[in-house]
């Protein structure tokens, strides 16, 4: 007679992490250390890790790639059935473990918890506000999960925290990586207007066109610009024909 199938999320019984007696495979974390684990117990959660122990017979898996406090949070989720552990500091990379090695049932705890954390955002401080914008930025371009990045957009506006934002991510615009410029320009959306001061601030303060400069600039829809804010469109373009030193391609762009 056949042996019936484990159904996960299961309390396995977190008392049993780490057991002389069950933890039968290694895992390797960050920093050297070491961490017991029963292989059955991982197999039942992820069919990822059950092909690797069953086609390759591993004794021991590589998890460097995720901070050790968040790899525990994981062991003691499939272990314990819960997600009693998950805290912000470590959602991220318990959040990636979990589809890395497809637990699909804690995909959708994590998602779950985000989404209840986000469902307190007329409390969230800006501190708290700023974790979510990470979050749900990384979530859209790493795990192609846009609704969580579609909801902050509305919410940041909604509470009126758009400009603190803003300004925390762009305290030197011109040494920003061109990744967090992309995720300003997803955030203002149709709001030019703000991405228009951003500019006009970079351009007062450094007198220079940046390469960042440039990168907002094409991609401001100018058009649209100059019929949502028309004072804001002619200072724009009186600062930019007062700098120095434009190239023939910097002239072209804004001519």
């Amino acid at each position: 007679m056949a042996a019936p199938l484990v159904q996960v999320p299961m309390n396995f019984g977190r008392h049993h992490i780490g057991s002389r007696t069950h933890s039968n495979m290694t895992l390797n974390l960050k920093g050297g250390g070491e961490m017991k684990v029963s292989s059955l117990i991982l197999s039942f959660n992820s069919p990822v890790i059950e092909q690797l122990i069953s086609t390759l017979e591993i004794t021991s898996l590589d998890v460097d790639d995720f901070e050790e406090l968040a790899v525990r949070c994981f062991v003691d989720c499939v272990y314990s059935g819960g997600i009693d552990l998950l805290e912000m500091r470590v959602f991220r990379d318990v959040n990636k473990m979990a589809h890395v090695f497809e637990v699909e049932w804690l995909v959708g705890r994590c998602e779950g918890y985000f989404t209840q954390g986000l469902s307190r955002y007329e409390s969230l401080d800006l501190d708290e506000m700023l974790l979510f914008v990470d979050e749900s930025w990384y979530m859209k371009k790493n795990l192609k999960k846009d609704k969580f990045w579609n909801l902050i957009r509305e919410i940041v506006y909604y509470v009126g925290l758009f400009d603190m934002v803003i300004l925390n991510y762009t305290v030197d615009f011109n040494t920003i990586l061109l990744s967090t410029l992309d995720m300003i320009i997803s955030l203002a959306g149709n709001r030019n207007s703000s991405l228009l001061k951003l500019l006009l601030k970079s351009l007062t303060d450094s007198q220079t066109l940046s390469s960042n400069a440039k990168y907002l600039l094409q991609r401001l829809d100018l058009v649209q610009c100059m019929h949502t804010d028309k004072n804001l469109y002619l200072d724009l373009f009186s600062n930019l024909n007062e700098l120095e030193e434009l190239t023939h391609e910097d002239l072209k762009m804004i001519s």
